[in-house]
């Protein structure tokens, strides 16, 4: 008879009884990690659970590396583990232009955008994605945007990374609030606030790429 961990946090099993953490993992996260990739991804049976099986394998090898307070803290570590296999898949795959269609952009302030020139970033933005859905991609080149669009994600905080991109899949913030460990109550407010500060963070890494440039068509000169 399997033992019961039923009020036993996860990582807690896994620390202690390895062999009976990797059963209470997958059977209380497998399956999750499974639909959502499913849901969210578009991604076959086997594409998922290959995802889902590195992702557990993963947690198993690392989690001796880390500590945390609680399950929901754990939740969010692991999710995060699930959402860099999603991203690093894409990337083998060749397929970076999927990564970043997950990128939200209000419609509203793309369109206002055009007369407003504080807005333009987004716009360019948006641009940039768009043209780069109607390409083949048949090189492996990475437009500047491109490179620097995944530069300031990677600078965010997971559950930032996390928060945008599952608002892009149209996810609810409940299901969203599982993940990330905030009140659900408050994740609208802070996709509002996150959408301004990826905005930002693109418009200065821009302004900084620019600058770069000049510097070295100068030198050339």
């Amino acid at each position: 008879m399997k033992p019961s961990y039923k009020n036993i946090e996860t990582y807690r099993i896994i620390q202690d009884k390895p062999n009976d953490g990797v059963r209470v993992l997958y059977e209380r996260y497998g399956k999750k990690f499974f639909n959502y990739a499913m849901k969210s991804w578009n991604l076959s049976d086997d594409e998922a659970w290959d995802i889902v099986y590195q992702t557990l394998y993963k947690i198993m090898n690392s989690i001796s590396k880390y500590s945390f307070e609680n399950e929901a803290k754990f939740r969010s570590f692991i999710f995060v583990l699930f959402c860099n296999g999603v991203n690093n898949y894409y990337n083998k795959k060749k397929r970076i232009r999927e990564r970043f269609q997950t990128i939200p952009f209000n419609e509203l302030l793309f369109d206002e955008s055009g007369e407003n020139p504080n807005l333009r970033t987004e716009r360019l933005v948006q641009k940039q994605i768009t043209e780069q859905q109607n390409t083949d991609d048949e090189d492996d080149s990475e437009s500047t945007m491109t490179i620097l669009l995944r530069e300031v994600l990677d600078e965010m905080e997971p559950w930032e990374r996390i928060l945008l991109i599952q608002r892009s899949h149209v996810t609810p913030y409940k299901q969203i609030s599982e993940y990330i460990d905030k009140p659900e109550n408050q994740l609208k407010v802070y996709h509002q606030r996150l959408r301004k500060k990826l905005i930002d963070l693109l418009n200065n890494k821009i302004k900084a790429n620019q600058k770069d440039q000049c510097k070295t068509k100068k030198i050339k000169t």
